[in-house]
């Protein structure tokens, strides 16, 4: 299991885009609004009842975001823009996803979650419903909505409009 100290420093890492062996300093950790949020969204995961009310109040708060009880979150996130993001409860999201503001990963109406894996992008605006995977590294684009799988190293985009 992963500590929460262990999990912010991943956070860092990954955001920062440094090597496994550099330190990123706790003022960064703390001050650093993507981190911030990557925290609280771990918190409002969490399947404990008081953790869980006080992480997604915070969230809802400070980000506008909501993250339900029971997500899970595999490794290092990371939040360049972590405002009116909406992550359901059975949504498994790999690690180093990027997911960028607005984004929803949320059920089909039979109550299925999507499953995000390692190195996926999202981009602003994009919903990810139902059983469905995203395959490693994956981008699915700007205002785009995913309700089937999606392979790896692939990228889904919206039309042009005309």
């Amino acid at each position: 299991m992963t500590t929460p100290r262990r999990a912010s420093r991943g956070d860092a890492i990954f955001h920062y885009n440094l090597d496994p062996g550099q330190r990123v300093s706790v003022a960064k950790r703390l001050v650093n609004p993507s981190l911030l949020a990557a925290r609280l969204f771990r918190l409002a995961a969490s399947e404990a009842k008081a953790p869980h009310l006080i992480g997604r109040w915070l969230c809802i708060f400070l980000f506008s975001s909501d993250v339900s009880r029971g997500a899970r979150f595999e490794g290092p996130i990371d939040l360049p823009h972590p405002v009116g993001i909406t992550i359901g409860t059975g949504a498994i999201v790999g690690p180093r996803v990027r997911i960028y503001q607005n984004v929803t990963i949320g059920s089909s109406r039979a109550g299925l979650y999507p499953r995000i894996g390692e190195g996926v992008t999202i981009y602003s605006n994009a919903v990810v419903a139902g059983g469905l995977t995203v395959g490693d590294g994956a981008v699915i684009g700007a205002n785009c909505t995913v309700t089937q799988n999606v392979p790896e190293r692939s990228v889904v985009r919206s039309l042009p409009i005309a």
